[in-house]
């Protein structure tokens, strides 16, 4: 009697472990694997970071844990151009993108970058989320081979330095000021009277430090973040580029997921972008309160003096047509945007 049982036992034991193999097999045969590029990563608690952490949480929640994201530290997949490519061609499915960064692949993209195109980051997203947002992404496609599937903000950009506090145009003149290896940004800061330096990203602080160049310009949530402020006395809000990010995602990818996981993917996407609009605000204002506290100098310029500088800015647009798509596109961009602000 007792070796019946114990063959009985034995059996349904052996049972219940092949029911629980197969059913692991079948859910690891399920599971969706999601490469995504993080930029920044292993550095600081950069926006792009931010953005990955949080779809990787939404995106395997709504698709009850079949959709697995695994994040590659920034450099995983070379630079932000070749990382680009990486989700062009499978390598990689998703990644965060600064749209001049984006530019690269994309030339039409340069055009969010030209001086003083936004008065507000409503007018921006109105202007994305509208009929010419559909515009700009089939444009990206035929472009660079990729879904533009996001617009996010990334902060207004304002200039920093070393030497003196920065409050009128003319307080620029002399100063040598680091900029990204950009024709627009190079002639926007030329028309100011100011010696535009280009160096790269990762020598920025190293560089002022050792007084390469006086100063440079980003957006206050890269200067806290990065601490610029142990090495920088003066920072001015001068608002000629509302920096505008974009989310690109491989196309084959994206099709070959079954309407539930797109759906996922999607409502993750949506909803890490609404939350990272919000968060880059408040970190901004975070970061100038920090700043200010370590002995920043803070200025915020006033509309009459802006709009000098915009007038001489926005006069290099024609210089800079073709390496944003042409005057047409850049024409149609601008018209849409103006749209947007009423």
């Amino acid at each position: 009697m007792k070796k019946n049982l114990f063959g009985i036992l034995l059996i349904f034991f052996c049972s219940l472990i092949l029911v629980v193999s197969a059913t692991h097999k079948v859910y690891a045969e399920e599971k969706v694997i999601m490469k995504i590029s993080a930029s920044g990563a292993g550095m600081k608690a950069t926006y792009g970071n931010e953005l990955v952490n949080r779809f990787k949480y939404l995106a395997e929640l709504y698709s009850n844990y079949e959709i697995e994201v695994k994040i590659y530290p920034h450099g995983a997949f070379g630079d932000a151009s070749e990382a680009a490519l990486a989700v062009r061609n499978g390598e990689c499915h998703l990644m965060n993108h600064a749209s001049n960064n984006f530019a690269v692949h994309a030339p039409s993209m340069n055009a969010f970058s030209l001086p003083y195109m936004f008065d507000s980051y409503e007018q921006a997203f109105n202007f994305t989320d509208g009929p010419f947002g559909e515009v700009i992404r089939k444009k990206a496609y035929e472009e660079a081979g990729v879904r533009l599937v996001a617009f996010h903000r990334g902060g207004w950009r304002g200039i920093a330095n070393s030497k003196r506090p920065i409050e009128k145009l003319e307080d620029l003149q002399g100063l040598k000021i680091r900029v990204p290896p950009s024709p627009i940004y190079i002639e926007m800061f030329k028309a100011w009277g100011v010696n535009p330096v280009t160096i790269g990203w990762m020598e920025t602080f190293t560089s002022l430090q050792q007084r390469v160049a006086d100063g440079f310009e980003n957006p206050m949530g890269v200067v806290g973040t990065f601490k610029f402020y142990e090495i920088q006395k003066y920072y001015t809000w001068c608002k000629y580029v509302a920096q505008i990010a974009v989310v690109i995602l491989n196309d084959e990818f994206y099709t070959g997921l079954s309407p539930d996981h797109k759906d996922a993917v999607d409502l993750a996407l949506k909803e890490t972008i609404q939350w990272l609009n919000g968060y880059v605000d408040w970190s901004d204002n975070k970061w100038a309160k920090i700043s200010e506290s370590k002995g920043m100098i803070l200025y915020d310029l006033p509309d009459e003096e802006e709009a000098r500088w915009a007038e001489k800015a926005r006069a290099q647009w024609p210089k800079l047509y073709k390496m944003c798509g042409g005057k047409e596109w850049v024409e149609r961009f601008d018209k849409a945007v103006k749209q947007a602000k009423k």
